[in-house]
């Protein structure tokens, strides 16, 4: 088996989004990637009254709404430098997770718990995705796999994560990157 050192990510999540969704956010991501053999230490951060090092890799946890894209609202974005490289700051909105929850008018009346898993789900695969682009990195999108651009609501929300998988190529390259190193 091929493991690489966790990355240290610092997450800066808004104290008006509950701890369930961050939870949940992280956790899912975390399991998008462990097959890949990648692992994150993810250090929760108040925003406010921890600023984080503006040289560490940051995922920003807030209402902000982004750009529309085609007539979807993203979930996550990461922004490219003139260089065309990946800039280490990945931003998620929970608002916009919200806004595809409620698109279907039978997820209003759901439990308060069941919500929150659904929300953390959905932007923990954003999340995995946005990760794609900052390690791999790759600014474009693939036709399936990890790296597709374009999500329905039904695969952000599904109990299951088919399509959501680090493809081949994606581990091969990730490997290279990080430097997988074979485990004891």
């Amino acid at each position: 088996m091929v493991v690489a050192a966790p990355l240290d990510i610092v997450v800066e999540a808004i104290p008006e989004i509950p701890h369930a969704i961050v939870k949940g956010t992280l956790e899912e991501a975390s399991a998008i990637w462990d097959p890949a053999s990648l692992a994150f230490r993810w250090h929760v951060v108040d925003p406010v009254n921890e600023p984080a090092d503006p040289f560490s890799v940051r995922v920003i946890l807030n209402d902000e709404v982004g750009t529309a894209y085609y007539t979807q609202r993203a979930l996550g974005w990461i922004t490219f430098g003139a260089s065309g490289a990946p800039e280490p700051v990945i931003h998620l909105s929970h608002g916009n997770a919200v806004w595809l929850l409620g698109a279907n008018g039978t997820c209003r009346s759901r439990p308060t718990r069941e919500r929150e898993m659904l929300l953390g789900r959905a932007l923990g695969r954003a999340l995995a995705h946005e990760l794609g682009h900052y390690l791999l990195p790759l600014k474009n999108h693939t036709p399936a796999g990890l790296m597709r651009g374009r999500r329905s609501r039904d695969e952000f929300f599904a109990p299951w994560r088919t399509g959501f998988e680090p493809s081949p190529q994606e581990r091969a390259i990730l490997a290279v990157r990080v430097g997988l190193q074979a485990a004891d």
